[in-house]
């Protein structure tokens, strides 16, 4: 029960934190309990807020197993002589919310026998959906002592970040408002797939996403795919998430995309989806100019190897070790991520000169 600690570390009055036993230094010996149950409507009045929402985990007879076990979600709202002032708009909230969140469990986790067990009145048994003055439910998720099934559901990071959700629909519902972010979102960040590729050459690049919605994880199926056909680049058309990306997180799918052996200018398409739900977020699009054969030294790409090419190559320069700059990976003609001596002298190599057609060949 640590509620009244935390208030009190955060600079609210005595009345708020120790509202009962009047223990203003808390840990004198007086009893802590009922003071902290009654803190928490006691800080919403304090701060005048729109709603109280207090989330909880229900129980019954202690350890359970087996389908005679109590399953299911109730929300509480009070309608008690105390709290009639909002009885009314407390059930509002409590409905919205409820419904919300066994829909959610029904279908999104898989649970289509979940029970709903409705939006129920207190009847002034419980402080915390009485004593606010203002719309105040009181939701008892899951039984955490039904142990093979709502207490497993209970410990899944997705079932609780699809509640979650599922709660902050039903807030909207009743405020009368859309949600700013849908069950599945996700934003596109940065890439590291090139514009230009060499027929048939391999190339290790990256895609990243944040999460914008409910937790990601591979056991709900949610990856990045190819929203239409099939990619020129990369054949299987999914990429797997390694963990768990919860929200405002970001992700980053790392592959090998083979360039398409014809030249040509050739698109890829990616997007995040759960597999059987939805495609979501933004369609990632990047269009890549596939080039006929490469000529080593061929830089401007006609055919040559001449000076016009040695002065794209001295603009790639970066010496040993610095790495090849956006749009000189074909200067790094020994393929070890800088453009340095050794290219110089492998360039000179494949020298050709004007209007004389370079050689395919002349890399040793």
């Amino acid at each position: 029960m640590s509620s009244s600690y935390w208030l009190q570390e955060t600079g609210y009055p005595c009345s708020v934190y120790s509202p009962v036993s009047g223990d203003c230094t808390l840990g004198s010996g007086e009893s802590d309990g009922t003071d902290s149950l009654r803190s928490r409507p006691y800080a919403s009045n304090y701060d005048d807020t729109d709603l109280y929402i207090s989330v909880h985990t229900n129980a019954l007879a202690g350890d359970c197993f087996g389908t005679s076990c109590p399953n299911g979600t109730e929300t509480f709202y009070d309608n008690g002589t105390e709290h009639a002032e909002w009885g009314a708009i407390s059930y509002d909230l409590a409905l919205a919310v409820n419904t919300n969140m066994v829909n959610l469990i029904r279908t999104h986790y898989g649970d289509a026998l979940w029970s709903n067990r409705g939006a129920k009145n207190s009847n002034g048994a419980y402080a915390e959906a009485r004593l606010p003055e203002r719309a105040a439910i009181l939701i008892e998720l899951g039984f955490h002592d039904s142990c093979d099934r709502d207490a497993l559901y209970l410990r899944d990071r997705f079932f609780q970040s699809l509640t979650m959700w599922g709660a902050y629909k039903g807030v909207c519902d009743y405020l009368g408002v859309s949600p700013t972010y849908d069950l599945y979102t996700a934003e596109y960040v940065s890439d590291t797939i090139p514009a230009e590729m060499d027929p048939g050459q391999d190339y290790d690049v990256s895609i990243t996403f944040r999460n914008r919605g409910v937790l990601w994880t591979e056991a709900r199926q949610i990856r990045l795919g190819v929203p239409e056909g099939s990619d020129p680049f990369y054949p299987s058309n999914r990429l797997y998430i390694t963990g768990e990306v919860d929200t405002a997180q970001t992700y980053t799918f790392n592959f090998t995309m083979t360039a398409p052996t014809e030249p040509d200018v050739y698109t890829t398409n990616w997007r995040m989806l759960r597999e059987s739900f939805t495609w979501f977020g933004p369609v990632f699009t990047k269009q890549i100019q596939v080039g006929p054969p490469l000529i080593p030294g061929d830089l401007d790409i006609d055919g040559d190897v001449d000076l016009d090419d040695f002065g794209r190559l001295q603009v790639c320069l970066t010496g040993q070790g610095g790495g090849a700059a956006t749009g000189c990976s074909k200067a790094d003609l020994d393929k070890d991520g800088d453009v340095d001596k050794v290219d110089i002298t492998r360039f000179i190599g494949c020298v050709s000169g004007a209007e004389n057609p370079g050689n395919v060949d002349c890399l040793p």
